[in-house]
């Protein structure tokens, strides 16, 4: 399992609300992100940064032993990736609600 795909099931078996993750390089965890959901609070935010400043990179560095650890990425993937696109479909709703203004807003009664 690759070290991303290691971090992000270790945030969410602690229950924090994380969309994903992304690694720059593996030796420096400044290059490293968390993405979390729109709800998350600050002190889960910072129990995650614990988190990661307190990773295991060495026993993240293992390769998939099996299909079942590839498959098991490729549903993390899935999930991030589901998230991602929950995230944009309620942006592009909203701004798709400012740029109709009031004025093109449906107005109960008045049709």
């Amino acid at each position: 399992m690759s070290t991303a795909a290691r971090l992000d099931q270790a945030l969410r078996a602690a229950g924090l609300p994380v969309m994903g993750v992304a690694i720059g390089r593996k030796d420096d965890k400044t290059t490293w992100r968390i993405d979390f959901t729109a709800d998350a609070t600050d002190a889960q935010r910072a129990a995650a940064a614990k988190l990661m400043s307190s990773f295991d990179v060495t026993a993240a560095n293992a390769e998939p032993d099996s299909a079942r650890d590839v498959l098991g990425e490729i549903d993390a993937l899935k999930t991030q990736l589901a998230g991602l696109q929950n995230v944009l479909v309620k942006k592009s709703v909203i701004r798709a609600d400012e740029i109709a203004g009031p004025s093109r807003r449906p107005t109960a009664g008045l049709e």
